[in-house]
């Protein structure tokens, strides 16, 4: 990677490394930073576990040249992953991977790879660049009036558990405890996956005996999240689809006095076309991507440069959703305030997510 980042920059070189709970993943980030900095790299590394979204954000927060986040997303223990952004926070796309791969596939003698385990050039980097990101994530705040909405909350032992209840701050949050603390195991769970019903039955049962009105859970590096709704006295699970295009309703409903007259919508085509449908019924485009948040990512930057369009939401079946640009991969922080605002608006109607989500149903 250092190579492949030495071969389209010049001058001072700078790059961001973050990790999630996962075994490892700290050791792997120090030793990437090492590499990094014995190449001569001006290394930013962070003093603690983080959600993917956060490296997203500092790489362009620090004006990188790349980043790196150490994880493997939501599948199960045995799996830890390397994670590549480019400058503007965006993960490589298919040319820019195919490159770097090439540089990957070049290296014969491992024992040729050089390593410095302490290094002037790294630096740590915590609290102000998290608090930078916690800001931006409360710029997409839509609905702020007291509620008495009950959330159960469950980090699933990942990133989530400090930024997301950071960001419900003043809301009714109750704590899954048994999966609050990191654990690169997942002890409590056959997989941490929000997808799944069985990696939320802490939360759904802590749900039930204290009668909440929503469960949230986010995956491991905190850039999934899955949401249970109570409902006729039980609980329903929401699918990606479902929650994508509640969202996006909420989002657009909340966004009309504001709304850019180029304002867009972006899917993968393997997500429900119903988010598309609402969007363009509110006076946004719908545009779709190949499968993969990082091609929404892609449209984030492209529409940057050239204006075509004025991105404001952006969400895939797979339980990834981002509203705004502070990131540009599918942030669970921002997407749990969300949902929890969402929640408290219909709460104040006398409505539930089910209930909007027939009213979704029955308009479209």
């Amino acid at each position: 990677m250092a190579q492949y980042i030495k071969n389209k920059y010049d001058g001072e070189i700078k790059v961001a490394l973050g990790y999630d709970t996962r075994n490892n993943s700290a050791y792997f980030a120090k030793v990437a930073a090492g590499i990094f900095a014995s190449c001569g790299f001006k290394v930013y590394l962070y003093d603690r576990a983080l959600p993917v979204p956060v490296l997203s954000f500092t790489t362009a927060f620090l004006g990188c040249n790349a980043g790196v986040m150490i994880t493997a997303s939501h599948n199960p223990k045995e799996y830890n992953g390397y994670k590549v952004y480019d400058s503007k926070g965006c993960q490589l796309c298919t040319e820019d991977a195919t490159e770097a791969i090439g540089y990957i596939n070049a290296i014969t003698d491992y024992k040729s790879i050089p390593f410095l385990d302490e290094s002037e050039n790294i630096t740590l980097i915590g609290d102000d660049v998290f608090g930078e990101f916690c800001k931006q994530v409360k710029k997409q705040s839509l609905y702020s009036e007291p509620s008495e909405l009950k959330i159960v909350y469950t980090p699933l032992h990942g990133t989530g558990n400090v930024p997301v209840r950071k960001i419900l701050e003043g809301m009714n949050v109750s704590i899954v405890k048994e999966q609050e603390l990191p654990d690169g195991d997942f002890s409590t769970v056959r997989s941490p996956n929000p997808e799944e019903k069985d990696a939320l039955t802490l939360a759904l049962k802590q749900a039930e005996a204290e009668d909440a009105d929503i469960v949230i859970g986010t995956d491991p590096d905190c850039d999934r999240v899955g949401v249970g709704v109570k409902h006729n006295g039980s609980y329903q699970l929401l699918t990606g689809n479902q929650t994508g295009a509640l969202l996006v309703d909420f989002v657009l409903r909340f966004r009309k006095d504001s709304m850019p007259e180029n304002a867009a919508v972006v899917k993968t085509i393997v997500t429900s076309g119903l988010g598309a449908a609402i969007a363009e019924k509110h006076g946004a485009k719908s545009v779709q991507t190949l499968t993969g948040f990082k091609y929404i990512g892609e449209k984030i930057c492209l529409w940057e440069e050239n204006g075509e369009n004025t991105f404001l939401f952006g969400y895939e079946e797979s339980y990834g959703y981002l509203a705004g640009t502070h990131a540009r991969d599918k942030d669970a922080v921002s997407s749990a305030m969300l949902i929890a605002e969402m929640a408290a608006y219909y709460k104040n109607n006398g409505k539930t997510l089910v209930d909007a989500l027939d009213s979704i149903y029955a308009e479209y």
